[in-house]
Order: C-alpha cells, then structure tokens, then sequence
C-alpha cells in the first residue's frame, strides 16, 4: 500500500455469513472492528477471527501482510523566469520510489507533458509529479515562471564638451532585472568602460549595450 492510500482486507459481501462476530488483529493485537472487512492504511500483518457465538465455533484465517511502498519524491530544478522571447528549461528528478518514474507536468492546473524536462515558453505556475512502479505518487513539486520585460537602454547627458574638459554619458536602462552589465562602444568599437556612467574626453559616437 502507498503512504496515504488504503485497501480493503475480508469478505465480499455476499461471502459473509449473517450471525457471525469478526475480531481484527494487527499485529497480534486487537483492531477495533467487528464487521467482516477491514480497510488497511498501516503496514503489518493482519487476520480475522469469525465466531459463531450460537453453535461455539471460531475460526482465524491465514495471515496478511501488508507493507509501505515508500512514496516517490521529486525535486524541480530550472530558473523562475525566461527574456521576452526567449525560453526556460525545468526539470524534474525523481527519487525514493520503485522501479521507473513517470512525470505528470502540469500548468495552472492543466496537464502539459510527461518527460523528466519540459521547455517552458509561457508564464504561469508549473507543477511535477512523479509516480513509479508500485503506483505511489509523489506530492508535486511547484514553481512559479515569469517573463522579464526586455530591455530598453538610452543614453542621456551632453551631446558636447569644451577643449580640455570631458563630459559625462550615462546608460539609462528601462525593463529587464536589476544587476545589469554595461559595454561601451565609440564608432563601434568596443571600450574599456562598463559602467552606468562615462567619462568622454574624445568626439565620436558612442553607443552603450
């Protein structure tokens, strides 16, 4: 049985005898119930004494043992947002669990894929579930993915300077995530200056990505 699921150990209806009292034991010990099915959640081992109070009879039927599939887990590893345009990688990696896995993604809810990695090219939140050969099922493993606005970069500052003097640029960056890089460039060739700002000493067109 999985960890969470249950079954049902007896007779069927329609083999159970009218009249009869049912002692469950689980583990030798005594379960308090008296129908004739009992519905297993924990591991051990199980039997049932029926007694016919009327003519003195009792009878215990073999033993059953029932064991703990250990549930599947699953880890989703991949970044939480992709560029405008652009795509992320998840991935998910099961362990714990019986035999093969099988992966259930899932976006807000709707079912999307079954591989181990999915490429994500929308928003929203995503979820993976891992089963294996003895049917458990791990709990899901969820992240939210969102798109960053692209980015929009200007310059701003003095289109001059004076003899002798420098005037200062600064990269004026809109969009995008905060910890941005900067490359200079004057008539498009690249410059040693990375910074927001530039100090120009020399004419030229200068350009900033």
């Amino acid at each position: 049985v999985c960890r969470g699921d249950s079954l049902v150990l007896g007779f069927t209806e329609e083999n159970q005898v009218s009249g009869l009292l049912y002692q469950w034991k689980q583990n030798g010990a005594n379960i308090a119930s008296s129908r004739g099915q009992l519905r297993v959640r924990d591991p051990g081992t199980y039997v049932v004494e029926a007694a016919d109070t009327a003519c003195g009879v009792r009878a215990i039927s073999p033993a059953t043992t029932i064991s703990q599939n250990p549930a599947p887990r699953v880890v989703l590893t991949g970044a939480n947002y992709y560029c405008t345009g652009g795509t992320v990688t998840l991935n998910a990696t099961a362990s714990n669990g019986t035999g093969e896995y099988r992966y259930q993604w899932a976006r807000n809810g709707k079912p999307i894929s079954t591989s181990a990695v999915i490429t994500v090219s929308e928003e929203g939140t995503y979820s993976v579930t891992a089963g294996d050969d003895g049917g458990c099922f791990s709990t899901p493993a969820t992240q939210t993915v969102t798109v960053n606005p692209a980015i929009v970069v200007s310059i701003a500052g003095n289109d001059y300077f004076c003899p002798g003097q420098s005037t200062r640029l600064t990269a004026d960056v809109k969009g995008g995530t905060p910890g941005f890089r900067y490359q200079w460039k004057r008539g498009g060739e690249i410059i040693a200056a990375r910074n927001v700002n530039y100090a120009v000493e020399q004419v030229g067109n200068y350009t900033v990505e």
